[in-house]
């Protein structure tokens, strides 16, 4: 997750909102912290009950 949000962090201080590139970088950064998101609630359902 970590790693996830440090490759956000990275993407959101590239983003030129006029630069459809940039914003897709931004976009496949937000898709990794949304599996890493997922994977975490899995781990707390399987594991913790949560």
């Amino acid at each position: 997750m970590a790693a996830g949000l440090a490759r956000m962090a990275d993407a959101f201080g590239q983003v030129d909102v006029t630069d459809l590139d940039s914003l897709e970088v931004l976009e496949q950064a937000e898709g990794d912290l949304s599996e890493a998101s997922n994977r975490v609630d899995d781990h707390l359902g399987d594991e913790c009950g949560i």
